[in-house]
Formats: C-alpha cells, structure tokens, sequence
C-alpha cells in the first residue's frame, strides 16, 4: 500500500510538469530550408518568458499569447501561440541550429539551413520571375522585396485558373491611341489579397514619391490574369481644373513582372469642354517608385 501511495504521489508530482512542457517549435523545423524574411513560430502551453538563440549568439525574444485555436483540446485554451519576425538574411547560407528556452530553461530546439543569393541582409533594386511546377499546375513566382523572396503571382493549368495577384509597385505608361504621345511619370502601388484590392497613383518628387490624393480607384475586379476597374481624377479645385473617369483593362504577361492593356477615359477639363480619349496603357512591375 504505501508502495503505491509512493507510485502516486510520484505521478502527481511530474503532471504539472508534463503539462508546462507541452509546445512545440514549428518554425523552423527540423531539416527545414528558410529563407528571406520570415518568421520563428510554434507554440507552448504554458509559458513563462519565451526567448531565443541561434548558433548559441545573443538572446531574443518571442511574443506569447497569440490565438491557436488548433491547441485548444491539448492545453484547454486557445492562446498558446508565440512568433517573433526574423531577417534570415542576417545568417551565413548554411546549417544553424535555434534553441528555445522558457524562464531559462531549454524546451526546444532545430537545425535547419539557410539560403540567400547575395551576402547583403536586404537585397534592393532588383527583380524577376520564374515559373515551375506545383499540384498539376503551374504557378508564376515573381521576387517580392518587401518580403526579401519570391511570391506566387499567378496559377494557372490543371482544369482550371486562379487569379493573379498584381500586388507591388508598378511604373505606369499612358499613351493616346489617336496621337504620339505618351505620360510615363506615374506608378500604381498594389495591394490585393483574397477579398480585397487597392490602388494608389504614385508621383515622383524631391524627396521620392508621394501619392496622389485627387485620382482614385473604384470597382476593381481581377478575373484570371485581368484586371479592371475605374480610374476618377478631379482636380477642380485646382488652378484650370478638370476631372476625368477613365475605364481600364489590363492583363498580366506571363513573366508576372509586366501587364498591357487599354482604357477609355471621359475628360471634362476647365469644366467647359468634355472629350473621349483613348488609351494604351502598359506596367512594369519596380522595386519601388522613384523620382
């Protein structure tokens, strides 16, 4: 009898312990490629102060508390989840191995590889797209530098398409179907996720560029790999004001980085005279917008 009392008391003594273990590092994983900026993440049942090394350097810190609600049945709530954002660019391409501690103590632990093109830890000013194989169908990847890697822009094959997403910064051209000239000052800044799209004209100055508050976007649309919407400019509270409403269709070229197509705009300007005008308009996908 006392055998077992001992057995017990035992069992009640590691359960809270079991239970605080409980948590796992997801991000990155053991065997796992990373790249670009990117994120460590997993999460833990109960926690105290969350950190962090790599490669043995200096401490960081994780933020805890985040919604998981696929932890629910395992620690009886749902905020578990840690995640701290990581430039894994600022690493030599190679094998490292990240440790996770909790008030010190070692819960958690990966090797894993990095990869980067270049040695900078932010690669500016450049950009390209490739496309490769995924599920029976083909997806466009296009290097996206926010992110420091390359995003899918397009899907297309396999019984059926999916959208394309146009989001980035775009140098625009305009140019009169009906007269040799062309307006290339301009670039769009998009940004377009499953249930939304937005656009913003960009206008290079001085000091970079800046947006235009007195054009904007309404009924934007992407089916496929084309977009359209409505383009509204007003600048009649300006000195020989006008405003125009323009429709415009464009469709993304297969490299991702480029799109072409037309508009119709309707032009009122000085609010005396009003015209149609014609327009081809093309957009290649920049880093950024510059003056």
């Amino acid at each position: 009898m006392i055998r077992w009392a001992v057995i017990v008391g035992a069992l009640i003594f590691l359960m809270p312990c079991v239970v605080h273990a409980q948590g796992q590092l997801e991000v990155p994983s053991g065997g796992s490629f990373v790249s670009g900026l990117g994120y460590i993440s997993g999460w833990k049942c109960t926690a105290g102060t969350l950190t962090f090394t790599i490669d043995g350097g200096s401490l960081g810190h994780l933020v805890y508390g985040g919604e998981r609600s696929d932890t629910s049945s395992t620690c009886g709530d749902a905020t578990n989840g840690f995640i701290v954002q990581y430039n894994w660019n600022l690493l030599l391409s190679g094998q490292h191995t990240i440790r996770v501690y909790d008030n010190g103590l070692l819960f958690a632990q990966a090797a894993f590889t990095t990869t980067k093109p270049t040695p900078q830890e932010f690669l500016t000013g450049q950009s390209s797209s490739t496309s490769a194989s995924l599920a029976g169908k083909t997806v466009t990847l296009a290097w996206q530098e926010d992110q420091q890697n390359f995003v899918i822009v397009g899907v297309s094959g396999g019984g059926g398409s999916q959208s394309s997403n146009f989001t980035g910064v775009w140098a625009i051209q305009q140019c009169l179907q009906s007269r040799s000239f062309c307006d290339n000052d301009a670039a769009w800044k998009i940004v377009q996720n499953a249930t939304f799209i937005n656009i913003v004209t960009l206008f290079p100055n001085i000091s970079g560029c800046s947006p235009l508050d007195f054009i904007s976007f309404s009924d934007l649309q992407v089916t496929g790999s084309t977009l359209t919407g409505t383009v509204s400019t007003d600048t009649t509270d300006l000195i020989c004001g006008s405003y125009g409403i323009e429709d415009f269709t464009v469709t993304l070229g297969a490299d991702g980085n480029s799109f072409s197509g037309t508009g119709s705009e309707f032009l009122n300007p000085e609010c005396d005279l009003s015209t149609t005008l014609n327009y081809r308009i093309s957009g290649t996908r920049v880093s950024e917008c510059t003056s």
